[in-house]
């Protein structure tokens, strides 16, 4: 078995092509990728590699062998039916987002018999399941911002929506105008900045102390 080992930090440039096999070899040659980086730094999620035959237009998934942050494609029959160059891209999708190599080369040789081979059954099938998983997570993320700050995509949520005046910083706002007009400091915390905020209106000027005894932050609202 040919073993060809690759890691997201150190995908070939695409101006030298990886050799997968001779036309119409299969089960001889595996390409592994060390995704490891991706599951640390963007959490667990489902990996793919897209494939493109020499002289084809449209890529097709492939699913992958996954053991302990390597993904193992076994060169198919399909994969080597055509000779010359083509492409490959891994697409790393976690809970949110999406993340991709780099687009690499790959080069099947001549042969002098060399059957034909179709891209994989089931293909429609798993093209689909993809394009709802894509979807769902888009969706997961925008449900996400909606129930936090009251956004979706960047814009305010609609009456209709759900989340419309039922958010964290709906109720946040709220809880902080009503300690306001009683003449009470209000705590936030921006997620951002790691910052303490303090609201108060113009009103109830305020100032800090610290008890000793308690060894706490104090907030004096002066009316």
């Amino acid at each position: 078995m040919n073993i060809i080992n690759l890691s997201v930090d150190n995908i070939p440039c695409a101006s030298w092509p990886i050799m997968l096999a001779q036309q119409g070899e299969y089960a001889t040659t595996q390409v592994k990728l060390n995704y490891q980086p991706w599951i640390d730094e963007f959490g667990t999620g489902q990996i793919i590699l897209y494939v493109k035959r020499p002289g084809e237009e449209m890529p097709y998934p492939v699913l992958l062998q996954t053991e302990d942050g390597t993904a193992t494609w076994t060169i198919s029959q399909a994969d080597t039916a055509i000779r010359g160059q083509g492409e490959a891209q891994f697409v790393y999708l976690p809970e949110t987002g999406a993340e991709k190599s780099a687009v690499f080369s790959t080069f099947i040789a001549a042969s002098l018999c060399a059957p034909a081979g179709d891209p994989p059954s089931g293909y429609d099938d798993l093209l689909e399941q993809l394009t709802q998983l894509a979807t769902e997570t888009l969706e997961n993320a925008e449900n996400s911002e909606a129930w936090a700050v009251g956004e979706r995509d960047g814009e305010p949520v609609t009456e209709t929506d759900e989340t419309y005046q039922n958010n964290s910083k709906f109720y946040a706002d709220l809880a902080g105008q009503r300690a306001n007009s009683a003449g009470y400091a209000f705590f936030d915390v921006n997620v951002e900045t790691g910052q303490l905020l303090v609201r108060v209106t113009e009103d109830y000027p305020f100032s800090f102390i610290v008890n000793e005894n308690q060894g706490t932050l104090e907030v004096i609202v002066n009316e």
